[in-house]
């Protein structure tokens, strides 16, 4: 069987872009090469039995010292779960790579929805084992937030909700405007905003040259755009959104918090943006909180941002490993079970700390609430913090 790695991008990929089975851009050859930066090594393996380039899917790999390698496959593989014939072309292509990379597990994360009992029974036969666990610290979240784009512009504005039209305009009359840009003399500009969210988020953000790279790689193939907010001459916001199989997908969103309601103008315009490219889903990615997102939680500024552009939760069907070294894949999952008390020892109990002294934020506080929470970093994936959507609170992405 063999594991040839496509050339090219196989786009397009043919009838596959159904609803049903349809990846974002976590999934396309584009998120390989920039991954690639990241120390993933991308594959993108056929998916069709005869081994043609209609389709692929996205399989990254990283090297674990002292383990072994891990594939990983965000929102993916992009597979019809109940065509045997597809998972096993698919699955021996992966098998191979494996055995030829000394892989210890390749974790996906089907496109299938939690209730969706059939394809859950199809990927149990294939061997692959689900995970309990809801959230992740490395990989897409489970529970993301979608906005139908079906009917055009007017439709899809009249169902966001007054409040929230009316934010878009007063936006406009305050000055606002929203404008699409490419190349790198604003790159800057936006590594600025981004690093203030991060600040005031207290979200990790990557370099300047991850964003740059992420711009060059993006721009060349057309699959995303960026915009720049700015009254007047001042830019005062930037987001990024890319389109790939029909999903238009919320990449980054930053602002210095200058001028009210302008990222309520930038979103707008970049779901306007997606709409024009056909796209008929906006993924806004995590919910930015818990499951079910509650008042007065971390993060819950986030998911009442996209709310009110009338995005839904989707629940997915999690994550799911197929195993090849049992061994070294027992060490992998007892340190993933580990990291989040690392995190409350490291990170949350600090602040909680500096916070009884009178030092610091309350550990919850988020700032300006859903207007504020509407710069939260975001990005489309989910490897590393600030990247494809994360399931922790780390905003649009």
């Amino acid at each position: 069987m063999s594991t040839e790695v496509l050339a090219s991008d196989p786009s397009p990929r043919g009838p596959f872009p159904a609803r049903g089975h349809a990846s974002n851009v976590c999934q396309s050859y584009e998120w390989g090469q920039v991954r690639q930066r990241e120390g993933w090594e991308p594959h993108l393996l056929p998916v069709t039995p005869d081994g043609s380039g209609a389709r692929g899917a996205l399989v990254l790999s990283k090297a674990l010292p002292g383990l072994g390698r891990i594939f990983y496959s965000p929102s993916g593989p992009p597979v019809d779960w109940s065509s045997r014939a597809e998972v096993e072309a698919l699955l021996g292509r992966v098998r191979d790579l494996a055995r030829e990379k000394r892989a210890i597990m390749w974790r996906v994360e089907p496109r299938v929805l939690e209730s969706d009992a059939a394809s859950a029974s199809h990927l149990a036969d294939a061997g692959f084992e689900r995970l309990a666990q809801t959230w992740s610290y490395w990989n897409r979240p489970k529970y993301e937030m979608h906005l139908a784009l079906d009917g055009g512009a007017d439709q899809v504005f009249s169902k966001i909700g007054s409040g929230t039209r009316n934010k878009v305009r007063q936006a406009g009359r305050q000055g606002v405007v929203v404008e699409p840009v490419s190349g790198a003399a604003h790159l800057d500009v936006v590594f600025g905003f981004l690093t203030n969210t991060s600040r005031k988020k207290q979200i990790l953000l990557r370099s300047r040259e991850y964003y740059r790279h992420l711009h060059d790689v993006f721009e060349r193939s057309g699959r995303a755009q960026a915009f720049l907010a700015r009254r007047g001459p001042d830019p005062i916001a930037a987001g990024m959104t890319a389109a790939f199989d029909g999903i238009a997908t919320g990449v980054y969103i930053g602002s210095n918090y200058v001028v009210r309601n302008a990222n309520y103008a930038l979103q707008w315009e970049m779901i306007r943006w997606a709409i024009e490219r056909g796209c008929h889903t906006y993924d806004f990615a995590g919910t930015g909180t818990g499951y079910p997102p509650t008042p007065g939680t971390r993060g819950y500024g986030v998911y009442m941002f996209k709310r009110q552009f009338a995005a839904e939760i989707v629940v997915w069907y999690g994550y799911a490993d197929l195993v090849f070294r049992r061994l070294p894949y027992r060490a992998l999952r007892a340190a993933e079970r580990a990291l989040p008390y690392g995190e409350k020892v490291l990170v949350h109990w600090p602040k909680k700390i500096a916070y009884a002294l009178g030092r610091g934020p309350h550990p919850h506080e988020h700032g300006e609430g859903a207007a504020g929470a509407a710069g939260a970093v975001a990005a489309a994936g989910a490897e590393a913090p600030v990247k494809c959507p994360s399931a922790r609170p780390t905003g649009a992405a």
